[in-house]
């Protein structure tokens, strides 16, 4: 995701970011003989463990982020993830993949025959589109995402925090507070994912920059347990909750 330069908290050099996660839908069998050479530090690698997932979070240059994707390797003795090996619609099933628009339109139409016919008509058509491609086939399909400015959001630039005493210090309010409900800051609530501003974590707020992407399952088909995760992009921390 190419990010807008005040959140490229490396430098001008690097503009997006990729976030990689293993398995966190299936339990794989243990690898067995998988030869794997030294890691080499990287300064744009950054590795975050949380609720036993591996993340890798790397920054991409301008360069990096414009060129082909790249392509999983095939590594004899490894098990073959099931995002891999399976169509999307297989393994992350129908609620956590987005609609594409013909899909949300045909969502909308209405039927005299009501929805309980809909979907009975549904299940007998046949099966197509990317959903249902093969793993490897269906990563060569994505979808674009759009930043757009969140208009008279009070929060940007300002540290979320738990504690009322200490929002006054930076000025944050609090989406769920009387002044929060007074400005009218839960029409911001509804989003797949958004840098910075207003935050809306299901449980605490975790103690981060205000350089940060918030993110629920479906912007990417992550497991947060139906929660939202935080990324924090200067201290490069993360944290999910459900």
């Amino acid at each position: 995701m190419k990010l807008p330069p005040q959140y490229r908290t490396l430098g001008d050099k690097y503009v997006a970011i990729s976030l990689f996660v293993d398995e966190q839908w299936e339990t794989l069998p243990a690898s067995k003989n998988v030869a794997g050479g030294a890691r080499h530090a990287d300064p744009r690698r950054f590795d975050i463990k949380f609720m036993d997932n591996e993340y890798v979070l790397i920054w991409l240059t301008e360069e990096e982020f414009a060129a082909p994707l790249g392509v999983p390797p095939t590594i004899e003795g490894a098990p073959v993830p099931g995002w891999l090996s399976k169509s999307p619609l297989e393994y992350f099933g129908e609620f956590d993949l987005p609609r594409t628009v013909a899909e949300q339109q045909a969502k909308n139409v209405f039927s005299p025959g009501g929805l309980a016919v809909n979907e009975l008509l549904s299940a007998t058509r046949p099966q197509d589109g990317w959903k249902n491609l093969p793993g490897r086939e269906a990563l060569d399909y994505g979808w674009p995402i759009e930043i757009t400015l969140r208009e008279g959001d009070p929060n940007i630039g300002k540290p979320a925090r738990e504690f009322r005493h200490q929002n006054e210090l930076s000025g944050y309010i609090a989406a769920y507070s009387e002044e929060g409900q007074e400005q009218g800051l839960e029409r911001f609530l509804d989003w797949h994912a958004h840098l910075g501003g207003t935050m809306f974590p299901m449980q605490g707020y975790p103690d981060f920059s205000p350089y940060y992407i918030e993110i629920s399952e479906i912007f990417g088909g992550f497991n947060f347990g139906n929660g939202v995760a935080q990324i924090d992009l200067k201290e490069m921390k993360l944290e999910w909750a459900c």
